[in-house]
């Protein structure tokens, strides 16, 4: 290694079709633009039974952006956005307040930035720039703030019991298809389950997250109807972890075509005995800031 990272471009691509497994990858290309060549929602199983086979993968968007005359065709290749999580911590911290104060920037100086952010999954994939944005965190010694870990980051055997908070920013609907969905779904994915979310709640743009029913461990915030709370057992020897993805949801009644459509997704927060997998991505330092990518 000198210092790059190796990532996966579509790996359900018809004509170039990924071998199920991730040979040491970094990151995997999950914010890919759904065609008749590839499935969005296979991609993302792809890097989610990943995860299952113990593989601590970033899945991040637009690794294989097309250019034309240096613009990115979104009609054909998507437009999805990265926000990265910025460590103040890093040794450039000149470079990451250029960069953070003036996109315009040599590439050289957001290089450190970008590189350190994926390597440590510290990615948050969205569907643009303008699209809903999907914020997850820990709370490990129950302050309430769940600042202890956030998506990419790991937690140890130590804490038996971990709380999630998941708040949604920005929902709505895309404009124009009003009638061909439905609001919102926000779906939790964990190891316990290979090819469907382990729990999957309907928000409503204008009201948010539906309310619980009987069974279903999960708290709306009262002061936020867009946050949700949850909690997860933390088992010694096991690897576990919990990731979010919020989907448009299909309007059953319209007799439009509905292409699945992911909006926003977070990569997993680690729990357990991922070993030399968190040697990246032990939490960072309070007053870390997204940015885009």
């Amino acid at each position: 290694r000198m210092g790059g990272l190796a990532i996966i471009n579509h790996p359900d691509l018809e004509r170039h079709e990924y071998a199920g497994r991730t040979l040491g990858a970094d990151a995997v290309e999950i914010g890919v633009p759904s065609s008749i060549l590839q499935s969005v929602r296979k991609t993302l199983i792809w890097w989610h039974e990943q995860l299952i086979r113990g593989d601590r993968i970033t899945g991040m968007t637009g690794a294989d952006h097309h250019h034309s005359g240096g613009l990115i065709n979104p009609s054909l290749w998507g437009s999805g956005v990265n926000l990265i999580r910025v460590d103040p911590a890093l040794a450039s911290q000149d470079s990451v307040a250029l960069a953070m104060d003036d996109p315009e920037q040599a590439i050289n100086l957001r290089s450190e930035i970008a590189i350190d952010a994926i390597a440590r999954g510290h990615v948050m994939n969205i569907e643009d720039k303008d699209s809903a944005r999907l914020y997850i965190g820990a709370d490990t010694d129950h302050d309430g703030r769940f600042h202890n870990a956030r998506g990419g980051d790991c937690i140890g055997d130590e804490v038996e019991q971990v709380a999630f908070r998941v708040r949604i920013t920005g929902a709505s609907d895309p404009p124009g298809f009003r009638d061909m969905y439905d609001g919102m779904l926000l779906q939790v994915w964990t190891e316990m389950v290979d090819d469907r979310p382990t729990m999957e709640l309907v928000v409503d743009v204008d009201d948010g997250v539906r309310a619980p029913r009987e069974g279903e461990n999960y708290v709306v915030d009262p002061n936020d109807p867009f946050a949700i709370t949850f909690y997860r057992k933390n088992v010694p020897g096991e690897k576990r972890f919990v990731r979010m993805e919020l989907n448009r949801r299909e309007d059953l009644h319209s007799p439009e075509f509905q292409p699945f459509q992911n909006v926003a997704a977070t990569n997993p927060i680690y729990l357990g005995d991922w070993a030399d997998e968190c040697d990246l991505s032990m939490p960072i330092a309070a007053g870390s800031r997204y940015m885009t990518n």
